[in-house]
């Protein structure tokens, strides 16, 4: 019927945002965990063995590559972004879909504020 279909299109759209939310954070920690590769030389003297040092660099399988003189200073900056802003938008989705499939009732909020399902004696 139309109000199950409209249902399911509520729940699907909410599950695809948060599948996608999912798939790049895997892929933004994925790019993370592997440290990058930082080569300091004074033996390359072209461009051509720059190039090739570059390309054997490459296949070491890291996220990124530097190649810089031997007395350049390279820092790594940490983003502040913390994983709790992630797991708390997980959990949104998660309550939200739960939400259009039992409807609004007393326990919806259960997990932030406590139950009021049975009320107050």
């Amino acid at each position: 019927s139309f109000i199950e279909q409209s249902l399911f299109y509520n729940v699907v759209s909410i599950a695809v945002l948060k599948q996608l939310a999912m798939s790049k954070n895997i892929s933004y920690l994925d790019n993370l965990s592997v440290p990058p590769i930082i080569a300091k030389t004074t033996n390359a003297n072209s461009d051509k063995e720059i190039e090739e040092l570059l390309m054997q660099l490459s296949n070491l399988r890291s996220a990124s590559v530097g190649i810089f003189n031997k007395d350049d200073m390279v820092e790594l900056l940490n983003s502040g972004l913390s994983t709790s802003t992630f797991t708390d938008f997980l959990r949104y989705c998660d309550e939200a879909i739960s939400k259009l499939i039992s409807g609004q009732v007393l326990a919806g909020n259960a997990v932030q504020n406590g139950t009021q399902a049975l009320g107050n004696v």
